[in-house]
């Protein structure tokens, strides 16, 4: 059995059937208090069936349908929802299964793209160090007129901040990651009108120095796309050093910040056997753009990560994963 052929994500972030009928099942698993727990903790048959339909599993239809009404038909019209299959062959009638899961977060739900086994450049996930750049960000607490999520990747934090801030712009470069992040306003109607997803390199684009917020999680890890099969890897490569991206998103950052405005900037604190620290010495460059710098460690496992860079780049000795906290006094 060949392949399965991917979600085509941009036709469905571009169909304003689908984006109707994602709306709806925004609102019937709000409705439900879907968590994206056991679907058997949902308060009924038909709101288990929707938990099973969010969480990938196989759903039954019937309780499906009874949850969504037409907006069902609709989604399996764009490929959304599609019959549940394994390998060996069907299963019983009246199973499908959504291609992605959505992920909640309190009110808010975002799609996150079913794993594929073709590697490839544009790949939408949610990792560690997401959730930690997240935490940092929600535990700094702030509203204000504007954000901006640089490299929002399925949109987890401009959806977030979208509950705090009048209007956020969520931009990436991966037209995959830009139709994720476009359904982010699908999934959450209640938003649509203070989300907006751009196709953009970095900060380009983007009105300097108007910013309440910047965040960003840029790929960091120390390697370059392998030029043998195309840029499959540009999601996470940050440069020979892990640091010559990140550096992009330091400086849009800081360029975006409106006085009084602060930004996160996930990346990795490398330190090489030549006595090499690409992050802090960049750091008098930033403080030269008038901002004030500071840098925490997330405290995720440093072995695993010295690991995985010390087999990427020749030389690391130290690694950490920091957040870089910029304010523009």
């Amino acid at each position: 059995m060949g392949l399965p052929p991917r979600l085509a994500l941009e036709r469905v972030a571009g169909d304003p059937v689908a984006r109707r009928a994602l709306g709806v099942l925004g609102d019937a698993l709000r409705r439900s208090r879907f968590t994206g727990a056991d679907p058997a903790g949902a308060p009924d048959a038909a709101s288990g069936a929707l938990w099973a339909l969010a969480s990938g599993a196989p759903a039954d239809r019937t309780g499906c349908a009874a949850a969504l009404g037409d907006a069902l038909v609709d989604l399996e019209g764009a490929g959304v929802v599609v019959p549940w299959e394994v390998e060996t062959g069907p299963l019983p009638a009246g199973r499908c299964r959504l291609r992605g899961q959505i992920l909640p977060m309190r009110s808010v739900l975002t799609f996150l793209d079913e794993l594929h086994p073709e590697p490839e450049s544009d790949i939408v996930y949610v990792g560690a160090d997401s959730i930690a750049l997240l935490r940092a960000v929600w535990q700094a607490g702030g509203t204000g007129r504007r954000a901006a999520d640089l490299g929002t990747g399925q949109g987890l934090l401009a959806a977030a901040l979208a509950t705090r801030y009048d209007h956020v712009v969520a931009t990436d470069l991966a037209p995959r990651c830009v139709a994720a992040a476009a359904l982010v306003p699908a999934l959450n109607p209640h938003l649509a009108a203070r989300c907006s997803v751009v196709r953009a390199d970095v900060a380009g684009g983007l009105c300097p120095r108007a910013f309440d917020l910047v965040v960003a999680n840029a790929p960091w890890v120390p390697e370059v796309p392998d030029d043998a099969v195309g840029d499959r890897r540009r999601f996470a490569a940050g440069g020979p050093t892990g640091f010559e991206l990140p550096r992009r998103f330091l400086d849009g950052a800081a360029a975006l910040l409106a006085q009084g405005g602060r930004a996160f900037v996930a990346c990795t604190d490398l330190e090489f056997d030549d006595g090499r620290a690409p992050l802090r010495s960049h750091l008098p460059a930033l403080t030269a753009a008038g901002v004030d710098v500071e840098v925490r460690s997330t405290l995720l496992d440093g072995g695993e990560i010295l690991a995985w860079a010390q087999q990427r780049a020749p030389g690391v000795v130290v690694a950490d994963h920091v957040i870089v906290t910029l304010r523009r006094p």
